[in-house]
C-alpha cells in the first residue's frame, strides 16, 4: 500500500505543478524539490520504475517553472509562410 500511496502523491504533485499559475507555485518550488528527493532515503521506492519516472517528472516540471516566461506566439505553424507568400515575400 505504501508504494501506491506514493504514486498517488507524486502524480498529484506533478499535476499541481503543471496546472497551477507560476506566481502561486514559485514560492513552493523548494518543497517540490525536497519531495522529489525523499525517495532516495527509501530503497524500496528507489527500485520502483514508476516512482522514479514521476520523481523525474516532478523535478523537471518544477525546474521549468524557474525559467522566465516567454510570450506566446499567436500564429499557428504554417500561417507565417502563407502571409509572407501573400505579400509577395519569399520565405
Amino acid at each position: 500500500m505504501y508504494v501506491s500511496q506514493c504514486l498517488g502523491v507524486y502524480h498529484t504533485l506533478c499535476e499541481v505543478v503543471k496546472n497551477s499559475p507560476s506566481d502561486a507555485i514559485s514560492r513552493l518550488i523548494p518543497e517540490f524539490f525536497e519531495a522529489a528527493r525523499s525517495p532516495e532515503l527509501n530503497s524500496t521506492l528507489c527500485t520502483n520504475a514508476s516512482i522514479r519516472k514521476l520523481r523525474i517528472k516532478l523535478l523537471s516540471r518544477a525546474a521549468l517553472r524557474l525559467l522566465p516566461v516567454r510570450p506566446r506566439v499567436s500564429l499557428r505553424k504554417g500561417q507565417r509562410s502563407w502571409f509572407a507568400l501573400k505579400r509577395g515575400h519569399a520565405c
